[in-house]
């Protein structure tokens, strides 16, 4: 079983939902997460673009979007790039139409420093999300526990 949270905020127009899950991967890979933003609204809603994961070519992510922490409470430290964008572009927003999805994997292995034999709860920061009728809301993000590749593997990728 795959865990994974959905949260839904829900405006009269729209509503987007998130999920965040870890993907399958051999031991000793990266530990990667998909992260799924759905229209599951009845009209159209746009999502800040700034707040969906991005990462330039080398896989280092713009900013800090998640929040990881160890079972034991360590913070795991971010390594990957802090991009200060302009206000215009920080706005800018992707439109979702009813029953569409943007997803994106997520290479925390090459973004968090972590320690390969501890397991993280890694909750995806909040975003903004509208419809074309409604004023701004902020969402709050949906969360998993990850574990290393080695125990994931043994536990939740066997045919």
């Amino acid at each position: 079983m795959v865990a994974a949270l959905l949260l839904c905020v829900s405006s009269a127009e729209a509503r987007v939902a998130a999920s965040i899950k870890q993907r399958c991967a051999p031991p000793g890979d990266s530990v990667v997460v998909t992260v799924r933003y759905v229209n599951t609204g009845a009209q159209t809603a746009t999502i800040r673009e700034a707040d969906i994961p991005s990462a330039m070519p080398d896989g280092k992510l713009w900013s800090d979007y998640f929040q990881v922490v160890s079972t034991s409470g360590n913070a795991a430290r971010y390594t990957g790039n802090v991009v200060n964008l302009v206000p215009e572009v920080r706005n800018e927003a992707v439109a979702l139409k009813p029953g569409e999805e943007v997803a994106v994997d997520v290479n925390i292995s090459a973004n968090y420093a972590l320690d390969q034999e501890a397991t993280y709860d890694i909750q995806l920061r909040g975003f903004q999300q509208s419809s074309e009728h409604g004023t701004p809301t902020f969402t709050g993000a949906p969360s998993t526990r990850i574990v290393p590749p080695h125990v994931w593997a043994r536990q939740r990728c066997s045919p």
